[in-house]
């Protein structure tokens, strides 16, 4: 009754607009807070953490994806078991070399003769990305950008998919394609 009568008066007509736009703004913000998945609650923020293998810090800059994904990545990148460290090193090792012949690596400042985990010493992570448009991955996705000794211009990319080391190589950023590529090679 009360909405009939400021319906019918030039200002309580303009109040019932408000509302009623008020009404829908709020009922937009809670549904886009919740996201598609009911209560979940998706991130979209940085994480930071001590990296136990590199002895850095490194930050997280997680997008469209579950507090609890964010949460797995980074225990999987801090936990590594010593078979995924060993492909980590040979890979950059690989990465090295190739470089090595194609760049100039005369006034890189680490020895010509690294092997093994050594490599690792001359790797810096900066950043890990996890996200994708899609929403949250079935399986574990992400990228560590990574500062290197020998490409200070473009750095280093670790790629991680399905809980494996598939690329090491320039940064490029692009996820999809070292995926494309890693089930090629299966």
């Amino acid at each position: 009754m009360y909405i009939l009568l400021a319906a019918k008066m030039p200002i309580g007509g303009l109040v019932l607009i408000i509302l009623v736009v008020l009404a829908i703004v709020v009922g937009n913000v809670v549904y886009n807070l919740k996201g598609k998945q009911g209560n979940k609650m998706k991130t979209k923020a940085k994480y930071d953490f001590a990296s136990n293998l590199f002895r850095r810090k490194i930050a997280v800059s997680a997008d469209n994806v579950s507090e609890a994904y964010t949460k797995k990545c980074i225990d999987f990148f801090q936990n590594m078991d010593e078979e995924t460290v060993s492909s980590l090193a040979k890979q950059a090792n690989e990465y090295y070399r190739e470089y090595s012949i194609i760049g100039n690596v005369s006034n890189v400042k680490m020895p010509n003769d690294v092997e093994g985990k050594d490599i690792l010493k001359w790797i810096y992570p900066k950043v890990m990305w996890i996200g994708n448009d899609e929403g949250q991955p079935k399986k574990m996705e992400f990228i560590v950008e990574c500062e290197c000794e020998w490409e200070p211009e473009h750095g280093l990319e670790i790629v991680v998919y399905d809980r494996r080391i598939i690329h090491i190589g320039t940064y490029d950023g692009d996820i999809e394609y070292w995926k494309e590529e890693y089930f090629n090679q299966k």
